[in-house]
């Protein structure tokens, strides 16, 4: 299973994360957060479920969590809880955007990954 690290620069964006916690033996809790440097139009974190799918090799998104958005704020966060099957392995993507002065600034994540037996 592979895993990115990205060094990148931001104008508004300054801090995002996703997370994945296992609650039970099939529900699992996804979250994620964007925060800027100060108030902006629209801030957003949109959370998606993904599972290894070891047949082709690669994540899945699984399950579209939802789209967490506010306006005149210089923070947003979400989470929901999700069911599951065990035996495979889950992670947490996210897409973090700002839009501020006709500008849309986007980056993403994605959680570390968990097994549920």
């Amino acid at each position: 299973m592979e895993e990115s690290i990205e060094i990148q620069s931001t104008q508004y964006i300054k801090s995002w994360n996703t997370n994945i916690n296992n609650l039970s033996v099939n529900i699992v809790n996804v979250s994620g957060f964007t925060d800027s440097y100060s108030t902006v139009e629209t801030i957003s974190v949109d959370l998606y479920l993904q599972y290894w799918d070891s047949g082709q090799g690669k994540w899945v998104d699984l399950v579209h969590v939802g789209e967490f958005k506010q306006s005149n704020t210089s923070h947003v966060a979400g989470t929901d809880d999700v069911a599951v099957s065990s035996g495979f392995y889950y992670r947490t993507r996210g897409i973090h955007y700002i839009i501020e002065n006709g500008t849309v600034e986007e980056t993403s994540s994605v959680s570390t990954y968990i097994y549920l037996k």
